[in-house]
């Protein structure tokens, strides 16, 4: 039986500390915070991989 990991601001649970970590950083943190931007447009994002991924599907290129 595994011990499932609460978050502390809504009824969102996951089985990993990463999970609740990603979860409340996306979801709970200051929206004004987005630090990673697209270089190809206006797209930002609270984490890199996420913009990432952006540039890949909507700009079909790969950026370092």
């Amino acid at each position: 039986m595994s011990d499932k990991k609460k978050c502390s601001l809504c009824t969102f649970t996951c089985i990993s500390d990463t999970g609740l970590t990603y979860h409340v950083n996306s979801k709970h943190s200051n929206q004004n915070q987005k630090r990673h931007q697209c270089c190809y447009c206006s797209y930002s994002s609270k984490f890199e991989g996420d913009v990432k991924y952006h540039v890949w599907m909507v700009h079909n290129t790969v950026r370092e």
